[in-house]
């Protein structure tokens, strides 16, 4: 497979597909196939062909791989975790080899991430020829796409349920989302943050001083993807709360590396 044929896809995961997007596409020099949205056929998809004992945000990465593959996608992409997420690359990946699929899959669980060679050997399964340098130099963009996704979206949890004028966050935020998912520079991405930022801080609300503040807790992956947790922090905002969540890539990964360097 030379490396312009690979089409890379991570499972449907909160917001976060125009980083990866960003990391694919500048960084590997692959495309990248932003994951069709999770519905209920996601679900029975993941459902069907997973063991019943595993948890369900197993079965909707393993719905959210098949409707990839199904799209186009043959790099499928999995994170590691501090949980049986370990081991659902290493599951996933046999369950659509036996179901006769042809794909590679980038595992970092399998990555030693103190050693240099085997960062770079597991890398070159997303691409064989990829410059060292040119993922090196997209890295920085995108954490801060991420840190940006968290950013706003923790102020929108906090004012959402406050906002004037009915959608106008959901709207601005989601335009901001698609304009993210094509940027190209660090440059480019640096005027779309400054502007959204903006505009977001300038949505009208009509917040009391004194509010009820509610705090999502639960399993690393349903509290970040709004269909598994049946769009809670949304309903909870509609009767006009603060939602407060400290699970997101930003507090769990990206600064908790800082931390132990």
């Amino acid at each position: 497979m030379k490396h312009n044929e690979i089409v890379a896809c991570f499972p449907q995961w909160g917001n976060y597909a125009p980083a990866f997007k960003y990391i694919c596409e500048q960084g590997f020099d692959v495309k990248y196939l932003i994951p069709p949205p999770i519905t209920k056929r996601t679900l029975e998809l993941g459902s069907k062909y997973s063991p019943d004992f595993v948890c369900v945000p197993f079965k909707y990465c393993l719905g959210c791989y098949l409707e990839a593959l199904e799209k186009g996608a043959n790099c499928l992409m999995q994170i590691y975790g501090a949980c049986r997420l370990d081991f659902y690359g290493e599951l996933s990946e046999q369950i659509l080899s036996d179901m006769g699929y042809k794909f590679k899959f980038f595992n970092m669980a399998e990555i030693d991430w103190r050693s240099v060679k085997s960062i770079l050997n597991n890398f070159k399964k997303i691409n064989p020829t990829m410059n060292v340098v040119k993922v090196a130099a997209a890295l920085p963009t995108t954490f801060k796409i991420v840190e940006t996704i968290d950013e706003f979206e923790n102020y929108i949890r906090k004012n959402v349920g406050f906002e004037v004028n009915d959608g106008e966050f959901e709207k601005t935020y989601k335009e901001f989302l698609d304009k993210v998912s094509a940027v190209k520079s660090a440059k480019e991405f640096g005027a779309l943050r400054k502007e959204y930022k903006k505009r977001l801080k300038n949505i009208a609300v009509d917040k009391p001083s004194k509010t009820i503040k509610v705090g999502m807790v639960g399993d690393y992956y349903t509290v970040q993807e709004p269909y598994s947790n049946f769009f809670m922090e949304k309903e909870l905002a509609k009767q006009g709360m603060e939602v407060l969540r400290y699970m997101n890539l930003t507090s769990t990964i990206i600064k908790s590396q800082y931390k132990k360097r």
